[in-house]
């Protein structure tokens, strides 16, 4: 299953996990299935699953939904659907039912949606094929060398935005508020 990037924290490198246990993602259920289908894309693309998809997918794994149905669940904030549509939808995304119940469940699931959108991009699989049987003393190294890239990459971005004007700037949050709507994201507080 391919999937979309999704952000990462900056522990997540080679070298040790040193990462938190994930908090809990406190969402409705159509925010958790516009996160779903804003996250997952069918191999190798990089769109959105239909609806239509969705359904056929669900129904290869012998569970019964209409692509109107599932489009009526990501776009009427009050529908309560049965358990029965939520195992469909569920199965088609190849995730625990549970995702939808349970926030502590759904944020461990959207950490691995990150992870397994990660491995999706070829120069990533082949980093990790290549590092696999690495010491860890050689991991660790790797791992701080990546560090020092991100770090490298975020003050030239800063720099950059340092010399936009106001009013550029307030262009760009304005574009990145537009993005966000038409992918369905959160507002960003």
């Amino acid at each position: 299953m391919a999937m979309a990037a999704a952000s990462t924290r900056d522990d997540d490198v080679p070298g040790g996990d040193t990462r938190e246990p994930s908090a809990p993602v406190y969402r409705t259920l159509q925010e958790k299935l516009n996160h779903l289908f804003a996250s997952v894309c069918p191999p190798g693309e990089e769109r959105e699953y239909t609806h239509q998809e969705i359904a056929e997918l669900a129904k290869a794994a012998g569970h019964s939904i209409s692509a109107s149905y599932v489009n009526a669940l990501r776009i009427h904030p009050n529908k309560k659907p049965t358990i029965e549509p939520l195992k469909a939808i569920a199965a088609a995304f190849r995730i625990p039912v549970a995702y939808f119940f349970d926030d502590a469940v759904a944020a461990d699931i959207e950490e691995n949606l990150a992870l397994v959108a990660a491995m999706d991009r070829p120069e990533v699989r082949t980093f990790v094929t290549a590092v696999a049987e690495l010491s860890p003393e050689t991991l660790h190294e790797i791992g701080r060398m990546i560090r020092q890239a991100r770090e490298s990459e975020i003050r030239a971005f800063a720099s950059a935005m340092a010399e936009l004007s106001p009013e550029s700037l307030d262009a760009i949050g304005q574009m990145m508020e537009q993005a966000r709507k038409l992918q369905r994201l959160p507002h960003d507080t």
